[in-house]
């Protein structure tokens, strides 16, 4: 077989051909006219060639008619790549990345001087510290992969669709050492397990072609990539390649991306692989490894285990030569770190930035990751992130043609076509910077120099380090920058989501401020599936943390799991808009978070705001806190001084704050007591504003606790906006003592009651424990059975020695929810203006003044039945059965039944029968049947010494009721409850007593007849 190495030029695509300028130095003839290409996991390609015969240096163009060819040269290489061409036969060819690799003596030199730095006296593979410290721990898990995840162990798990038994081996093995980085689950290095849950079979299919499939590895790992890509999973180097290695552990490698380069850059070698995984990429760094096991033969390696070890060994080393951190990792060299740092130079000179102090300007190298940024305004100009790979804004069209990917969007610069995006570029593009390349850079750097030409700071000022900016234009300077490092400062921005450490990151500064510049559905959809990652998720997960640690007073009141996020798109009938930011709310459960008073939380260009806010549709409850706020204002400025004495709440919607020129909130912006006096004039909104960057200054839990204790304070204005009488409510949530000096009842005692009342005793005690356990009960029975009277001595015993109260409401058919619970009410202003308010029913306000009590507060419903139930007590219903819990009423507001609130109702079954009564309001109710007691009445004249015929009268009652033979209908005792009976019994009975006997037996005349006062009085002696 001949080989040789071509070098590749910019290609381009012409009418269905693809054009590979190239330049070579080897001699190559084929008498055929049609070649195959077998193009790695690309398979064969048949392409026509239009020259054949190459000749010592010359340059020709190979013009290929397949679009798979353009789509593999743009994926796996770029200009300038050296690519080795093997003839395989007449009529093929293999295509691989060249290998600069140096002699094996070198490297096998370079490897044993750091491997002896770590482990002194190191003399081969078998060396104890070595295999206790490196090798033993990854043995122990390739044999346990060999038990888990072989061959045979998987084609039996697939014949029997054990998909979940496979992923919970990977998961398993995956999570057997710390090669693997698990700290995240939803973006460490298995998260791809997380993403599987809908298609499982597939996946577990293609775990199984990864490792044990046909054909060489590189080829298993293409199919494998393709697979990821076509399901959008994550795509990492470290899941396939970890895999890989423990289940072939002679002869495959593990690519953790950052180990590896820090490897490659120690022993002073390259080997062709991008951030995103490739088969080509894979290939090149596995004939390094293999070159490197062939020159430590001598040293007896056993496997790819060892190799992998001593890998691991010399990227730790630090031996990156003289260049300090973090430019030893942003940079392979110092010409290529003096190289940068004149580029950047040059960039701020187009700016036309003429002083080191220009507050325009920030240059940051952040916490968190090897990383050097510029910043003009608020705008991404370049930045340095290592691996040979740099970013600059330009042009999108031009832009998409060079990187090997966009990170952020901008719009609109000069007009409606010219759009700006920041990506990916090798170093290599921009250092041999093409004429046209060279152009569209001026070109951009001068519409973004006018752009912020009137600015007058950069919100990233903070971060700014004005030594290296000196280190630019100085330098000797720049000599000791790069050879003692710099401290990183300011903002984390961590290079892998597996290193972040807040919900936020740069790339949400980035990407809101792209949406700010160019609103649109286009700017969201290019880039969706990175606003969902930085800034759509963390939100959500910030406000998910956030209601894990409220206090229960809030989170029963307030929604806290459905329709709590807005969408960026507009919904403004097509024609393309989205919003330019991205919010969330908590908002009193029933309402709706467009109209409800809420605990909300924002995110857009300009930073976080959390705090309180009154949707736009929520008229109402706008009312509402306006009115509460200018009748009680004196109170709560007492009541909530301390809560909102936080300087750093400001008043007024996002669109109103005023910033000064470093991004902070300037001084200028209204407070919470101007806002307390009149919410209408700053738009119903309170807020806690972060300004960018400092949100990404926060660890999780210090923004988690933050936004938190910010809610807990605001929530009181929820209850501003919810509640009639809201000063009892807050003063309830705030924990204030309330009516301390309310005077407290008499005492009264069950005897004091049967004394009373002359029921027994042990009946009375029955029923005050029914009324303690269940809180609300009903005395039920026919008429004149004392039901009224003996509620309100229940009433009296329950509030007995206590700060309660008791009061009486009677039912009626016209009774409604209006009445009881809560409705809107016409009211007339001085100024004659007719207006609609939502006022408190009977209920309500019973239950606001019994929430000042600490005592039991009892409301007794007289002819509870008369009324249509279901329809006055509404929400009531759910609130009787459940009383630890609240309900977002009709109107709006949350409401609860206080925990001291007891209800007792009577019902006159004559009236209307029990079985008539809704079965759910019957579970809700202890009913406590009152027949008539012919006991108390018999107590009653015995006690009252007046000589009336009792006994008589008790024997004329019972052969009544037994006549009448229903006991909803029997003729009760308290129409004879009266201590001047004998004066008062005539009259009664042919007054109450008859005519309720001639309609109940209006067809049988003769027996009202037997029951006429003539004879009642002859049976009485009277």
């Amino acid at each position: 077989m001949t080989t040789f190495q071509i070098t590749l030029g910019e290609t381009y695509y012409e009418h269905g051909y693809l054009h590979i300028p190239i330049e070579y130095d080897e001699y190559l003839t084929t008498e055929s006219e049609t070649i195959k290409l077998v193009l790695g996991e690309q398979g064969e390609v048949t392409a026509k060639v239009k020259r054949i015969v190459l000749a010592t240096q010359q340059r020709v163009t190979r013009i290929f008619g397949e679009a798979a060819l353009k789509n593999w040269f743009q994926k796996y290489f770029t200009v300038n790549d050296t690519i080795d061409i093997t003839v395989a036969s007449p009529d093929k060819l293999i295509l691989q990345p060249s290998l600069a690799l140096e002699a094996g003596a070198s490297i096998r030199e370079k490897v044993l001087q750091s491997v002896r730095q770590a482990f002194p006296g190191w003399d081969g593979f078998q060396f104890p510290p070595f295999v206790a410290d490196e090798v033993y721990y990854k043995q122990r898990t390739v044999e346990k992969a060999r038990e888990l995840l072989g061959r045979d162990e998987l084609t039996r798990l697939l014949a029997e669709n054990a998909f979940d038994e496979i992923l919970e081996r990977i998961k398993k093995i995956g999570s057997d050492n710390n090669l693997l980085w698990r700290g995240v689950p939803k973006s460490g290095d298995l998260n791809i397990l997380s993403a599987v849950d809908g298609m499982k079979a597939e996946f577990c299919r293609a775990f199984f072609d990864l490792l044990y499939g046909d054909g060489e590895s590189g080829e298993r790992l293409a199919r494998y990539l393709m697979f990821v890509e076509e399901h959008k999973l994550p795509n990492k180097w470290t899941f396939p390649t970890y895999f890989l290695f423990v289940a072939h552990p002679q002869r495959e490698i593990f690519i953790k991306p950052r180990t590896t380069g820090a490897f490659l850059a120690a022993i002073g070698q390259k080997a062709r692989y991008s951030q995103k995984p490739t088969a080509a990429g894979y290939q090149s760094i596995k004939a390094v490894v293999e070159l490197l096991r062939r020159n430590l033969e001598a040293y007896h390696p056993r496997d790819m285990v060892d190799i992998q070890s001593l890998m691991w060994v010399v990227a730790g080393s630090g031996n990156t030569g003289a260049l300090a951190e973090p430019f030893a990792s942003l940079f392979r060299d110092w010409d290529e770190a003096n190289w940068a740092l004149d580029f950047l130079r040059e960039t701020l000179g187009r700016l036309g930035v003429t002083s080191l102090d220009d507050p325009r300007v920030a240059l940051t190298v952040p916490v968190g990751r090897p990383l050097l940024r510029l910043n003009f305004g608020n705008w991404l100009i370049a930045d340095f992130i290592g691996k040979g790979l740099a970013g600059l804004t330009l042009p999108e069209n031009n832009l998409l043609d060079i990187s090997t990917r966009s990170r952020s969007g901008f719009a609109k610069k000069l007009n409606e076509e010219t759009h700006f995006y920041y990506g990916d570029i090798s170093i290599e593009v921009l250092r041999d910077m093409s004429p046209e390349l060279t152009i569209l850079y001026e070109q951009s750097m001068q519409n973004i120099a006018d752009r912020f030409r009137k600015w007058r700071g950069t919100p990233y000022r903070k971060a700014h380090q004005p030594e290296l900016m000196a280190a630019l234009f100085d330098m000797e300077l720049r000599q000791k920058v790069l050879t003692e490092g710099i401290e990183a400062k300011g903002v984390s921005m961590p290079i892998d989501s597996e290193q972040k450490d807040g919900y936020f990151s740069p790339e949400t500064i980035e990407l809101m401020t792209a949406l700010h510049e160019s609103p649109r559905k286009e700017t969201y959809r290019t880039r969706q599936d990175e606003y969902k990652e930085y800034v759509e998720q963390p939100l959500r997960q910030l406000m998910k943390d956030v209601v894990a640690i409220l206090p229960q007073e809030i989170t029963t009141v307030m929604e806290t799991e459905k329709g709590l996020f807005s969408r960026v798109l507009k919904n403004d009938y097509g024609r393309g808009g989205a919003w330019d930011h991205y919010w969330g709310a908590l908002y009193p459960k029933g309402g709706k978070r467009t109209e409800a008073p809420q605990l909300s939380m924002w995110v857009n260009h300009r930073g976080l705001e959390f705090g309180f806010y009154v949707g736009e549709y929520g008229s109402i409850d706008r009312r509402r806190l306006q009115e509460n706020c200018r009748e009680h204002h004196a109170i709560l400025a007492v009541l909530l001084a301390d809560l909102l004495g936080d300087t750093r709440f400001v008043a007024g919607r996002p669109d109103t704050f005023v910033f000064n020129l470093d991004g902070t909130l300037s001084d200028e912006n209204a407070t919470w007591r101007d806002w307390l006096k009149d919410p209408f004039t700053f738009g119903f909104d309170l807020s806690l504003i972060l300004p960018f960057p400092e949100p990404l200054h926060f660890s999780t839990e210090e923004l988690r606790d933050l936004v938190a204790q910010t809610y807990k304070q605001l929530f009181p204005l929820v209850l501003l906006a919810t509640e009639d009488d809201p000063i009892p409510a807050i003063k309830r949530y705030l924990r204030i003592e309330i009516n301390d000096t309310a005077p407290l009842n008499s005492e009264y005692s069950l005897e004091d009651m049967a004394e009373a009342t002359g029921f027994a005793l042990d009946e009375l005690q029955r029923w005050t424990r029914a009324l303690a356990r269940k809180k609300q009960v009903v005395l039920y029975g026919p008429p004149g059975t004392g039901k009224t009277f003996i509620a309100e001595h229940l009433a009296r015993y329950a509030i007995g020695g206590g700060d309660g109260f008791s009061e009486l409401v009677q039912f009626h058919p016209a009774y409604a929810y209006e009445d009881f619970m809560q409705g809107i009410r016409p009211e007339t202003g001085p100024d004659g203006s007719l207006s609609y308010t939502m006022k408190r029913g009977r209920f309500l306000d019973f239950c606001s003044r019994a929430s000042e009590r600490d005592g039991v507060c009892v409301l007794i419903i007289d002819e509870i039945n008369r009324a249509n139930l279901a329809r006055v007590f509404g929400e009531l219903m759910y609130l009787l059965e459940y009383r630890d819990r609240s309900i977002p009423l009709a109107g709006g507001r949350a409401f609860s039944i206080p925990r001291n609130v007891r209800i007792i109702g009577t019902m006159n079954t004559a009236d209307r029968s029990i079985a008539l009564v809704d079965h759910a309001l019957r579970r809700r109710f202890a009913f406590l049947y009152q027949p008539p007691n012919y006991d108390v009445l018999r107590r009653f004249h015995q006690r009252k010494k007046n000589g009336f015929p009792v006994e008589a009268l008790i024997t004329q009652l019972q052969t009544l009721n037994q006549q009448i033979d229903d006991r909803h209908y029997e003729v009760g005792i308290s129409f004879f409850l009266r201590e001047s009976l004998a004066d008062d019994i005539a009259d009664i009975w042919q007054m109450e007593i008859e005519p309720y006997l001639e309609e109940y037996f209006f067809d049988r005349p003769n027996t009202v007849n037997g029951f006429r006062w003539k004879n009642v009085r002859r049976n009485l002696n009277l």
